[in-house]
């Protein structure tokens, strides 16, 4: 019997392909470059942990999320009918994935991006129409627009993980008049700025669903809490095959409680935008290419094998990001931004192997109101949390 030949398996998920998280991270302790999560819980954070701390946990949450709903529909200025919280942008991603797609349908996704637009579609017996970049790992949006007529799902992914590009306003309108199905744009990383919030977009295109999440810049990664936002019969639709209560509560209370402290966090959002820029031009003066930068994540070519230089940054204690799914990327690490220490700390790392002067360190007094706080600092592996004081 072959992996295909499960007869209790549906064939598409018989030799299933899951989201790829980074492998070989050593169990002692390294700093962690790979989750594009943030390296520290926001300042507001423990008065909220209490709260949470005090509910019940003998009953289930309340299944309509309604609470959830009022805040983020006032953060986004919309009605709660058009909001639909879920476990992290990813369950977003699957349910829009179920509304869109049956066993024969097309979806097209566009590539370099997020694995899971493409795993998600292949879930429901899909076929992916996967589109490859143009020159420098830009996205194809005028093939991808070609190729959404006929299409049941498109997705889109602005700023796009991991090459940083913004999908213009033009172009999500007239892939959303081409498609005969839904258009999904992940904005996840929209809390850091610079790139366009296309939520306005739902006026003009009424096939248009937009995923976010409370574990980028809201700094949430362990609550699992994103949302979609959609018009309302498409995100009644979505909210009806969320399963009920597959946000805790929580999750639930954490993010709605975290809605009432946006100026902390798009204090926080900047500092960590600056201290992605510095990352950005030390690699840069290190002489690696970078090739995308957005949000909190930098995406460099290396002279080496993503598993090489995987290697070689582990036996350093660093662990960043390859790409052994994506072949575009074989020689690229995408690093997220830590602390300024530990940032530095991956510069003269790769300055090491490169045989070249590290780039001067962080200025002490930059970022202080997010960097300095005395927080700590978590140095992880997949087991294990060691802590050290900064």
């Amino acid at each position: 019997m072959t992996d295909l030949d499960i007869p209790w398996i549906r064939p598409e998920l018989a030799k299933p392909s899951p989201y790829r998280w980074q492998e070989g991270v050593p169990d002692n302790p390294v700093g962690r470059f790979d989750l594009n999560t943030l390296p520290l819980n926001p300042s507001w954070w423990p008065g909220i942990a209490r709260t949470i701390a005090a509910q019940s946990v003998s009953a289930y949450p309340e299944a309509d999320y309604a609470e959830l709903k009022r805040a983020i529909a006032g953060y986004v200025g919309l009605s709660p009918d058009h909001v639909v919280p879920t476990a992290g942008g990813d369950e977003a991603i699957l349910l829009t994935a179920w509304i869109a797609l049956g066993r024969g349908d097309r979806a097209v996704v566009p590539r370099p991006t997020y694995q899971l637009h493409a795993t998600g579609a292949r879930m429901t017996g899909a076929d992916v129409d996967l589109v490859d970049p143009l020159p420098g790992l830009r996205l194809d949006l005028a093939t991808v627009t070609e190729r959404a007529a006929g299409a049941r799902l498109v997705w889109l992914c602005s700023p796009n993980n991991p090459t940083g590009e913004e999908i213009p306003a033009d172009a999500i309108r007239a892939i959303s008049a081409a498609c005969p199905g839904i258009v999904a744009v992940d904005q996840a990383y929209l809390e850091f700025g610079e790139a366009a919030d296309h939520l306005p977009l739902l006026d003009e295109c009424p096939n248009l669903v937009i995923v976010r999440t409370f574990s980028k810049g809201w700094g949430l990664g362990a609550l699992r809490a994103g949302y979609a936002l959609a018009r309302p019969d498409i995100a009644g639709s979505l909210d009806a095959l969320r399963p009920p209560g597959s946000l805790s509560t929580g999750s639930a209370l954490g993010a709605e409680l975290a809605l009432r402290h946006v100026d902390e966090m798009r204090r926080d959002t900047a500092a960590y935008r600056d201290e992605r820029k510095r990352l950005a031009n030390g690699m840069r003066e290190l002489g690696l290419e970078v090739v995308g930068e957005a949000a909190n994540f930098v995406l460099a070519r290396t002279p080496w094998q993503g598993d090489d230089a995987f290697a070689q940054l582990a036996s350093r204690g660093l662990v960043v990001r390859t790409f052994g799914h994506e072949p575009l990327l074989a020689d690229c690490i995408r690093a997220c931004v830590s602390v300024p220490a530990e940032n530095d700390l991956l510069l003269a790392a790769l300055a090491d192997m490169l045989g070249r002067p590290a780039p001067a360190p962080h200025d002490p007094t930059v970022g202080a109101g997010t960097f300095g706080r005395g927080a700590l600092i978590e140095r992880r592996t997949k087991e294990k949390i060691g802590r050290a004081h900064v």
